[in-house]
């Protein structure tokens, strides 16, 4: 690959942010089209209950019109391909929580129809359908949780288990029909932190078919707020020689525009005081992937280290692609 054109490869490629939890705007949508990338997964709501999940949700829609030569929603597995024809940022709604659905299984049909189509079981803390992994207790994914569990795969909403604890990570990987996502984190063998997965897990979501999207958040890295895109790649390398080139992917985790009373608010759960788990503030994210434009950087990177084009357009997007396949 020496003689390879990063560039060009990322140019070419369908590139997919696995979760961007971002305050949206103008500026933030043309900076991703600069960086290349095709769609994100789009931090709908956390800790909202129904009704404002929804009105969050008409908000995206009024920003689809209003920013209509800039934005699509994605719906099904060929938007990606319009996406990227129409050279517009793909928009995939997710649910960072189960907290919408209120407990009523009957939402869940709700929210896939109103363009719904990742949702994570549990957001750090607990809930009634599962443990979270900042939890001072491990105790799985509750009966609620587990009828969840077939619900959403009956419905076609992707399973996200990234801010889950470890035993309802495992079960849910388990139980689930069809192979679910861990959309942003990283290897617990490289950084002991409590959102970042044992091999175990990114194994046992191998075997089922899923994706692991590797974050660039800081606190998710070995070398926290002094990391740099070399270190973010490490994670990725690290997954691919793990499991394997078809189950790693890519995710920001970026939080641009959030401010720093919401992002303790995310990190923290819903009950106040929100400052339960530490936050260094002002986030500093890896050298070299500190903006929506730069992740072609992580093309450059995986050049330098010697990955295919074939290889290259699977991390970026296509595994995640193959995913929505399956689950959608």
């Amino acid at each position: 690959m020496a003689d390879a054109d990063p560039l060009a490869i990322h140019r070419n490629a369908v590139v997919i942010d696995g979760a961007n939890t971002s305050k949206f705007d103008e500026a933030m949508f043309h900076r991703l089209l600069v960086g290349g990338v095709t769609a994100v997964n789009a931090t709908v709501a956390v800790f909202d209950n129904f009704k404002e999940t929804m009105l969050k949700i008409c908000a995206w829609m009024r920003l689809y019109t209003q920013f209509d030569a800039l934005l699509m929603p994605i719906r099904r597995t060929e938007d990606f391909a319009a996406a990227k024809d129409y050279g517009k940022l793909g928009i995939i709604l997710g649910l960072q929580n189960t907290a919408a659905i209120e407990e009523d299984l009957e939402l869940i049909p709700v929210l896939k129809g109103m363009g719904i189509r990742v949702m994570q079981l549990t957001h750090n803390e607990r809930n009634y359908v599962a443990d979270g992994c900042f939890e001072r207790v491990d105790a799985g994914l509750s009966r609620f949780g587990v009828e969840v569990v077939k619900r959403l795969n009956e419905h076609g909403i992707l399973i996200d288990l990234s801010h889950a604890g470890p035993t309802s990570t495992l079960e849910a990987i388990e139980r689930s029909e069809g192979p679910v996502a861990i959309t942003h984190s990283s290897p617990e063998a490289l950084c002991d932190y409590p959102r970042n997965k044992t091999d175990e897990q990114i194994k046992l979501l191998a075997q089922k078919g899923g994706v692991f999207g590797c974050t660039f958040w800081p606190s998710c890295l070995k070398k926290g707020p002094k990391s740099t895109i070399s270190d973010y790649v490490d994670t990725i390398d690290y997954v691919v020689d793990l499991v394997g080139i078809n189950y790693a992917a890519i995710a920001s985790d970026f939080c641009m525009n959030r401010t720093k009373t919401e992002l303790q608010k995310f990190q923290g759960g819903r009950a106040k005081p929100w400052r339960t788990v530490d936050l260094d503030w002002p986030v500093v994210m890896p050298e070299g992937l500190r903006d929506a434009g730069d992740y072609p950087n992580i093309t450059v990177e995986l050049v330098k280290r010697g990955y295919s084009e074939r290889d290259i357009t699977k991390i970026l997007g296509g595994n995640f692609i193959r995913l929505f396949e399956q689950a959608w």
